[in-house]
């Protein structure tokens, strides 16, 4: 039987570009495991309609949602609220890795209520450092890399089988490693100082509501 893997990926302003491009290599991770569809909203049809048709139509265990949010929604294509306690219903058996701000904190406990399996995210704001002068490019910006990483390495957790508990501890090393990768010197332009305390934040506010033991294997 065929699982199906749901993403959305707007990209409309030099926040939602990274996520954009971070959440491509999820796209090729997932598309190398057989039995596997992978639902791609992206750009400016990331909207309520069409992810609430997919979320319908489709049933995936598995939705990653990237872009801006709040403690009680999940925004899309130019902050148009997609996902909020009116429809979180349609995420009742799946999993959900939110990569957006603070929806954990108050979304998290309603979606788990209506029954989402297992729902990950962060408690307060995600941080990201970037090179302002790799906006258009964000493949070439060594500020980003870093969160790149974590972000690819708990998505890739969930695909290959980690259950939800497993998944944050694989990232949660992640992070670790990444911040002692950096040392503790400083730049001349004080990226490095401003990477490692981005990276040591969402480390701390990194977590998960719902069944630990919650898993998507295809």
């Amino acid at each position: 039987m065929t699982k199906c893997f749901l993403l959305t990926r707007p990209n409309y302003d030099p926040a939602t570009s990274y996520l954009h491009y971070f959440a491509r290599e999820a796209i090729v991770i997932a598309k190398q495991l057989k039995g596997l569809h992978v639902s791609d909203i992206e750009g400016n049809k990331v909207t309520r309609p069409n992810l609430e048709k997919s979320m319908t139509h489709e049933n995936p265990g598995l939705v990653f949602l990237n872009g801006h949010g709040d403690k009680m929604a999940i925004w899309g294509h130019k902050d148009e609220v997609i996902l909020d306690s009116k429809n979180i219903n349609l995420a009742k058996d799946k999993i959900v890795y939110s990569l957006a701000c603070d929806s954990l904190a108050g979304l998290g406990d309603i979606a788990v209520r209506q029954g989402t399996q297992a729902y990950i995210g962060y408690q307060e704001n995600f941080m990201l450092v970037a090179d302002p002068t790799r906006h258009a490019s964000p493949g070439k910006d060594n500020n980003a890399l870093p969160f790149k990483m974590a972000c690819t390495k708990l998505i890739e957790s969930l695909l290959t089988g980690s259950n939800a508990r497993e998944a944050i501890e694989i990232t949660k090393r992640e992070y670790i490693r990444l911040i002692k990768s950096l040392g503790t010197s400083e730049d001349p332009y004080g990226d490095v100082s401003l990477v490692r305390f981005a990276l040591a934040w969402d480390l701390e506010f990194l977590d998960m509501k719902g069944n630990p033991e919650a898993c998507f294997a295809v």
